[in-house]
């Protein structure tokens, strides 16, 4: 199956040619299935055709429309054509892991030169034996071109061009390699990129001949096993220029999810520490230094955070000047349970940029603190801001300032034991609620802890304090702990209606934490128009 765009004229001067809207390009393309735009004219009866992506790469962005050069005539092996590209996409959608090809090569040089370039691909293809040379039926058919300018890796109906370097069979083989990495990474077959990519580990440093947009590709192949794919970033130049690709690599081995934290740290540390040392000016280290500590607080490994964020701030003491560094900083602080250092970072952060959301964190590290007087007013002002999220946390933390800071015997907001133990003093649930509430803050994700403070906010509090409650459990620890507390809550209902009101207010939460932005991965690099913020997704 596939879709037909008919363009006639009349016109023979025109019968190779047409014009076409480049947004009616981009829109076959983005069609489920494939295209072929057909070109017919009417005084010579003939047919002529390309692809939907050999049109588009004749579109030359930001114009909007291209002069589209039909270089195919249409004949009788043309649908035999277009059935075999049609199974290999349909092979190509499937994305079998541990798919075989098999390699087709054209050569458009002289002999000297064919000779390199085979030699080239010939080891290559002998250490990947997932590759075969000639036509099989059985495997996914590629084919890598030569011609005095550049190497092209076709795949389907995409193609990758290469600069052409024919000095030695191994800068040939450097760039086959890489470029062939990118191409399966692409395609989505990561296992055989991954391989690929350990063929061009083997063959040392490449970054004076390979683009590093390029051979990205191959290092986060190799992410699963996070030191080998910073080797072979290091061999690939990534480190060299702190810009979207060096951050891009940092990001992929935080976000691959297949590897140890502690393995991940250090792949990473071995990754930076190469570039600051590489720096060319005391600025641009401490902007590296800085992207480093940004790492370090998205692996929780806060001390480390806190060591490079100082390193950072002495080397570029334009930071001190920025709320973003004492934000973070103060994330940093309070994470580490370092409240009193917090305090002072976001302090610092309100009176370079005042926001609703560090306003809320000085007030969250000033209870942790013990500074529960002055946490609750500052709590109190950020209790009915526009993020839902934020003003629930706000007024049930505004309550806990004051429930402290009523009795000089309560324990610490900062011990869980110490709050368990003073609540089995208590006689009331009433009284027991406010407690058991500092105590699942204080554990920060405990599903227990969480749900009996939703039961208990829902017999002693209210139905307002009880969606805050539900909302800040599910931020903490997903469904998890008002499944606990529904469980336990049903035998004491007559009828399951009965909790009808808990259920709506629990889908409620799943829908605000579910629809609120995930935490991404950041970093901070300093280019010449300023610092600019790069974020990924987790």
């Amino acid at each position: 199956m596939f879709y037909v765009q008919l363009k006639a004229t009349d016109d023979i001067e025109r019968e190779q040619k047409t014009s076409m809207e480049v947004d009616r390009i981009s829109y076959l393309q983005g069609l489920e299935l494939p295209a072929v735009v057909v070109r017919y004219c009417s005084p010579t009866g003939r047919l002529f055709w390309v692809w939907d992506f050999e049109a588009a790469s004749q579109a030359t962005p930001p114009a909007k429309s291209a002069t589209i050069a039909f270089a195919n005539e249409w004949t009788g092996d043309t649908p035999n054509e277009l059935s075999r590209l049609l199974r290999v996409l349909r092979r190509l959608g499937e994305r079998r892991q541990n798919e075989r090809f098999s390699l087709a090569t054209r050569y458009d040089v002289g002999y000297s030169t064919q000779l390199i370039a085979s030699q080239a691909l010939h080891e290559m293809a002998g250490q990947l034996p997932f590759i075969r040379y000639g036509e099989d039926e059985t495997r996914l058919p590629f084919e890598i071109s030569f011609s005095l300018d550049r190497l092209r890796i076709t795949l389907g109906r995409g193609y990758l061009d290469l600069p052409a370097n024919y000095e030695s069979p191994a800068e040939v083989r450097k760039t086959l390699a890489y470029g062939l990495a990118a191409v399966l990474m692409r395609a989505g077959f990561s296992d055989r990129a991954a391989t690929t990519a350990n063929y061009c580990l083997s063959l040392g440093d490449a970054y004076t001949t390979i683009r590093r947009e390029l051979s990205i590709y191959a290092c986060i192949a190799l992410r699963g096993d996070p030191l080998k794919a910073t080797r072979l970033a290091i061999h690939a130049g990534l480190h060299h220029q702190q810009d979207e690709i060096f951050v891009a690599f940092t990001a992929e081995l935080n976000t691959g999810g297949s590897a140890e934290r502690s393995e991940v740290a250090k792949a990473i540390e071995e990754y930076y520490l190469p570039a600051i040392n590489l720096a060319p000016t005391l600025e641009s280290r401490g902007s590296i230094m800085y992207s480093l500590g940004n790492v370090r607080y998205n692996n929780d490994e806060h001390a480390k955070a806190v060591a490079a964020y100082n390193s950072a701030r002495k080397l570029r003491p334009e930071y001190m000047k920025s709320d973003y560094f004492f934000r973070e900083l103060g994330g940093t602080f309070y994470n580490a349970r370092k409240f009193r250092w917090a305090v002072s970072a976001y302090r610092r952060a309100l009176e370079l940029t005042p926001d609703s959301e560090t306003i809320f964190c000085l007030g969250d590290a000033l209870l942790y603190n013990g500074d529960f007087k002055e946490a609750s007013s500052i709590l109190a002002s950020v209790a009915d801001v526009e993020s839902v999220s934020l003003s629930a946390n706000a007024r049930l933390k505004w309550g806990l300032a004051d429930w402290f800071s009523e009795s000089g015997d309560r324990p610490s907001p900062r011990n869980v034991d110490e709050i368990l133990q003073y609540t089995n003093e208590l006689d009331t649930q009433e009284k027991k609620f406010p407690a058991i509430l500092a105590s699942a803050f204080a554990s920060r994700n405990d599903s227990f802890l969480w749900s009996w403070a939703i039961h208990l906010s829902v017999v002693t509090a209210g139905i307002s304090i009880a969606a805050d409650v539900v909302l800040c459990a599910q931020e903490a620890c997903g469904s998890e702990a008002y499944a606990m507390c529904r469980e336990r809550a049903l035998p004491l209902m007559e009828d399951e209606t009965d909790l009808k009101q808990l259920d709506d207010l629990h889908m409620e939460a799943q829908g605000l934490v579910a629809s609120a932005p995930r935490r991404p991965f950041l970093a901070r690099v300093l280019a010449a128009e300023g610092t600019r913020v790069l974020e990924k997704l987790v």
